[in-house]
């Protein structure tokens, strides 16, 4: 395969992330793929909380626009706001136990799609991906970036 083919495998494969995550419908028992990540992050913290500075930074958005995500959380009820036990007047985002069962199933079903997806490419052609994988990892960590644009 020349590398314009690959090129073009690449931006497909992007391309079918996302269109893949704008079909994915905001419900009671199912998340789009931001929204997990954004609530794994929360979940991830100390007692599933963070802070809303420490979840902007993460995102490498400005906080007004991360407090707009979260207004928006708080209302479907995903996420709480809580005041900090050492200083009251740090804000955190805390996890409710009913998004958390949310956040883990719906890793579940991603986890088990996946997985059929995997099962059909074959083992070898999993192994080749892994490498693949890996590969661009250690690229993007030598340039110091997390984010990979293709045009």
């Amino acid at each position: 395969m020349a590398k314009e083919d690959t090129f073009r495998a690449i931006n497909d494969l992007v391309r079918l992330s996302m269109e893949l995550s704008k079909k994915s419908k905001l419900s009671k028992d199912h998340l789009r793929k931001r929204d997990l990540d954004i609530l794994h992050f929360i979940y991830s913290g100390k007692d599933h909380q963070t802070s809303m500075s420490q979840l902007a930074k993460e995102l490498d958005i400005t906080p007004a626009s991360t407090s707009q995500i979260i207004d928006g959380y708080v209302k479907k009820g995903w996420v709480n706001r809580v005041r900090g036990e050492q200083d009251r007047r740090t804000v955190l985002l805390e996890i409710p136990k009913e998004t958390e069962n949310l956040i883990l199933n719906q890793c579940k079903r991603n986890k088990e799609e996946m997985y059929a997806f995997l099962d059909k490419i074959g083992e070898e052609d999993c192994k080749a991906l892994e490498r693949i994988v890996k590969v661009l990892q250690e690229e993007l960590s030598k340039k110091g970036d997390s984010h990979v644009e293709i045009i």
